[in-house]
């Protein structure tokens, strides 16, 4: 299938975390275009309306004039501020020009794939980054040497918790010899899901690494299998894999121990050659360790039932019935053994 066609479905499936990140990127543009806007003051002296502005947004839904106010105060906006709030706006509208692109990713050929989510995500994080420079700049509270690299780049490492919470998805295609997943760990939080498009052959199991109680991860050979991953709520990773390589789901949902969570559909035969730095050793390893945690351990056996009369005492020691020592103690309770 054209990657081009792939992209198109995979899109289709994560359509609701994709339409949430545009939408808020277009709102945040527009919000911060109407204080730019609004600085030059109207003949009473205030800043005009924003209705305008907002258009079928606003309408019907808040006072525009109220919003205006509440958004920026013409006195507030000095030279230096407004010049913030501009930067804001320049890097809130460029990367909303790229929205299409925005979320795609091609390693190329012989390239680290850590690192090329690394940069998408700082190229993404610059909306997070403007949306702090804007607010940073109204507050009074924004600093040159500190904050002036808010809109340049704002890597993963640099985002809280909200901001993880609404990261939107990555299409990332990659040659399964680039195809070393363990550089994500990093990036397993929030609600950052990244999807794979491995081309050419790949190792069996290469997403054995990211297998973690939180995760969600999935090895799969159809992009209509991502459904399951649109739905979950936390970090996720999956893998688009070509033929012969292994297919599995992890879901985090399914339980406290790694086999409730864990379901294989396909396991190839054992690795007989080395595949893109990686020795057949290294490759059985992974097939293993993806075996050992879909095992499901066997149930504890009942303790043995004993045969035959059972054993006479040691030392000649008489039998005691059971109904006889417990008689015994209750007498000794009771404290009528000299009771004539």
């Amino acid at each position: 299938m054209p990657s081009e066609e792939l992209d198109t479905r995979i899109l289709e499936v994560l359509a609701q975390p994709v339409g949430v990140f545009r939408s808020s990127l277009a709102a945040t543009a527009e919000q911060v275009r109407v204080a730019v806007e609004a600085h030059p003051v109207s003949g009473n002296g205030r800043p005009p309306a924003a209705g305008a502005e907002l258009g079928a947004f606003a309408s019907g839904r808040m006072d525009a004039e109220r919003f205006t106010s509440l958004l920026v105060r013409s006195e507030d906006l000095d030279d230096t501020t407004l010049g913030q709030i501009q930067d804001a706006h320049v890097a809130l509208t460029a990367l909303l020009e790229r929205s299409d692109t925005l979320l795609h990713v091609d390693v190329a050929p012989g390239g680290n794939l850590r690192d090329a989510v690394a940069g998408a995500l700082a190229e993404i994080g610059r909306a997070f980054g403007a949306a702090r420079t804007f607010e940073l700049a109204r507050s009074a509270r924004f600093e040159a040497a500190e904050h002036a690299s808010l809109v340049r780049g704002f890597g993963f490492e640099r985002w809280s918790r909200a901001e993880r919470e609404c990261a939107p998805p990555l299409i990332v295609h990659v040659d399964g010899a680039d195809l070393r997943a363990g550089g994500l760990i990093e990036f397993l939080d929030g609600a950052l899901k990244i999807v794979l498009v491995v081309r050419g052959a790949a190792t069996a199991a290469p997403l054995v690494p990211l297998l973690r109680p939180h995760a969600f991860v999935m090895q799969v050979s159809d992009a209509s299998d991502l459904a399951r991953l649109a739905t979950w709520e936390g970090a996720a990773v999956a893998a688009l894999v070509p033929e012969g390589a292994a297919r599995f789901i992890h879901d985090p949902s399914g339980g406290d121990q790694s086999w409730n969570r864990l379901a294989v559909e396909f396991v190839p035969d054992a690795p007989r050659a080395a595949l893109a730095g990686y020795s057949i050793a290294q490759q059985a390893e992974d097939l293993e360790q993806l075996a050992a945690l879909a095992l499901k351990p066997p149930a504890p056996s009942a303790p043995p039932v004993p045969s035959g009369p059972p054993a006479p005492p040691k030392n000649n020691e008489p039998v005691t019935d059971p109904a006889d020592t417990l008689a015994a103690w209750l007498i000794e309770q009771a404290d009528l053994k000299d009771t004539v």
